[in-house]
């Protein structure tokens, strides 16, 4: 019974937790913990950056805060030795606003990488790096009239965290990046179709709105994130589509611009280019 008993209420403590807004700042008046914003840009050179947690509960909550490293299948998280939380752990009363901050240890994420300035696969664009702030919340133990064991259920959330070399450092990064974002459709040799989506830009980016054809893309394909110079398919089961309509997040959380393009199948995208520029050429 308690087991169930925890399931359920972790469940809704998720369900709570997720429904913090993706534009603007995070809000959840249902939720017991809520946060300033729903990433943080770390720019290179800066001592710190910060985040808000506020306890809008009638409860003490013990918050637990570290900085996780996403493995290259995006699977699974681990410590990360390169960045630190302050404070680590903190009893948060309630209404308590808290301020943690994300600073640099000098030390490297793994052996031999560095994280000064980050670079793409090819070793030559200069890129951001992207990481998880989690916070784990347990609730203070309550003694009941018989002394019964409280079940205490863990509520864990994870935030964004983007690193972002000097040579990057822009608040409307994303927004440019956004205006740079191109889309093409192409067929493997089985005749299936897929879209792909070639982010030029050296800035990780989350779709806000994703759409193709009027129809909006499942979430769990939407919140994956585009790398840094990353061309990243997506399986188009009902054929090429003709549009495709996209708005991202940016550093501060708000969407931008909707942008809508049309769809041409790689082979004929390359081609067009390749007059266009001859084009060019013959006019000058």
């Amino acid at each position: 019974m308690h087991k169930l008993f925890f399931r359920t209420f972790a469940a809704l403590a998720l369900s709570l937790l997720a429904t913090i807004g993706q534009t603007g700042a995070a809000k959840a008046p249902s939720a017991p913990i809520t946060f300033s914003q729903t990433r943080v840009v770390f720019n290179e050179g800066a001592k710190s950056a910060s985040i808000d947690v506020t306890n809008k509960s009638e409860t003490p909550y013990m918050l637990a805060t570290s900085v996780r490293l996403v493995s290259v299948d995006r699977q699974t998280t681990r410590n990360d030795r390169a960045f630190s939380a302050v404070p680590p752990v903190r009893l948060l009363m309630p209404g308590e606003t808290l301020t943690v901050r994300i600073v640099k240890t000098g030390l490297a994420s793994r052996e031999g990488a560095g994280d000064d300035v980050s670079r793409a696969e090819d070793g030559n664009a200069v890129v951001e790096s992207a990481r998880l702030i989690r916070f784990k919340m347990v609730p203070a133990q309550e003694k009941n009239a018989h002394q019964k064991p409280v079940v205490r259920a863990v509520i864990t959330t994870t935030l964004k965290l983007f690193y972002r070399p000097t040579m990057l450092v822009n608040d409307t990064g994303v927004r440019e990046a956004a205006e740079a974002l191109d889309a093409y459709c192409i067929v493997d040799d089985d005749g299936l179709a897929h879209l792909l989506v070639a982010n030029p830009s050296g800035y990780w980016l989350t779709f806000g709105r994703f759409e193709w054809d009027g129809i909006a893309v499942p979430n769990d394909v939407r919140r994956q994130m585009v790398s840094p110079h990353e061309e990243r398919l997506y399986e188009a089961s009902e054929g090429c589509p003709k549009r495709v309509s996209f708005s991202l997040i940016d550093e501060y959380g708000f969407a931008t611009e909707t942008r809508t393009l049309n769809i041409a199948r790689r082979a004929d995208a390359v081609h067009a280019q390749r007059k266009d520029a001859l084009g060019r050429g013959r006019k000058d």
